[in-house]
């Protein structure tokens, strides 16, 4: 998980991994959720074995993007948080 945190003189990325207890499901809203919230979300990138989605509140600073790696089936590997 990359997380947006407060910095001198920008913000900066802070990386950490979570462990499955830490972890909130569903990870992506659901479609009738992000409708109520206002959020969208879109396929940025799909090439190959990597994917990158993009949940997002318009006109707002609201912004998570989900890396994902297909091997057997797609597997969620990162969650950025461009969030201020």
């Amino acid at each position: 998980m990359l997380t947006t945190v407060p910095g001198d003189p920008e913000p900066e990325m802070q990386k950490s991994s979570l462990s499955g207890d830490q972890l909130k499901f569903p990870i992506i809203p659901d479609l009738a959720k992000r409708e109520a919230q206002g959020l969208t979300l879109t396929v940025k990138e799909e090439q190959g074995d990597h994917a990158v989605a993009i949940l997002q509140k318009p006109d707002t600073d609201y912004v998570f993007e989900y890396r994902f790696v297909r091997g057997q089936c797609w597997q969620l590997e990162e969650v950025m948080d461009y969030s201020l």
